[in-house]
């Protein structure tokens, strides 16, 4: 009878034993959770975001842009991260992507969220480098033109992870840049002299292509008339 109350006990104190440090471990997680979050930014905390993201975009990964350096446009969807200046660097199919910032309020950079830049390590921050004229400036990978792309920034002021979305504008890129064969072209589509027409989801209504000796001419920007004739149908 004593030998089977002694070992109820153990059996006992064992539960409780695993019990306390399920719990420990519970609490640590929670404090740990906690932490991140109270490192991101919230809605509250940030001013108007805009949609960068347009309407018909369609992504133009590095294999389909030229080896060569440009300079490109980049929105984003705070006036808080200004990127002033752009210069992309595409070499054997990746793009990387030099970010003049207009403010140098900013220590780091991370390619994901807030959260995210909040749970990584310290390693995988992307910090500022400081230009002769004392300006900041951020090297990132691009995985794609044309496309909204997270930018987590911490403000050193705020001591706080920023979420940015970034578009790098294809459009802004030389008329040449695109890869041969990644453009659809009058001549690539055999269209004779002549004025065109399209209506379509993708396109601004009665969007006017007119073709001369080859040359295409277009009503409206870049980016109009690299739908038009991607969705063109002969």
């Amino acid at each position: 009878m004593k030998n089977k109350k002694a070992l109820l006990s153990a059996v006992f104190a064992a539960f409780m034993l695993l019990s306390a440090c399920g719990g420990s471990t519970q609490k640590d997680t929670s404090a740990q959770d906690s932490s991140t979050t109270s490192q991101v930014a919230s809605a509250s905390d940030m001013t108007d975001v805009e949609d960068v993201v347009e309407d018909g975009m369609t992504p133009i990964t590095g294999d389909k842009v030229k080896d060569g350096t440009y300079d490109v446009t980049v929105d984003s969807s705070s006036n808080m991260f200004n990127v002033t200046a752009c210069e992309l660097t595409v070499k054997n199919g990746e793009m990387t992507a030099k970010m003049h910032m207009g403010g140098t309020g900013y220590l780091y950079v991370y390619m994901g969220t807030g959260e995210e830049a909040a749970a990584a390590e310290e390693a995988d921050y992307i910090p500022f480098t400081e230009e002769a004229d004392g300006t900041h400036s951020f090297t990132v990978p691009v995985k794609a033109l044309d496309e909204g792309i997270d930018c987590a920034a911490f403000s050193k002021k705020k001591e706080k992870w920023y979420d940015r979305t970034l578009v790098f504008r294809a459009d802004s890129l030389p008329a040449d840049a695109l890869a041969d064969g990644v453009m659809t072209t009058a001549e690539s589509l055999s269209l004779a002299d002549g004025t065109y027409t399209a209506d379509g989801e993708r396109l601004i209504t009665n969007t006017s292509l007119e073709v001369t000796d080859g040359s295409t001419f277009y009503l409206g920007n870049r980016q109009n008339a690299f739908q038009l004739l991607a969705d063109w149908e002969v």
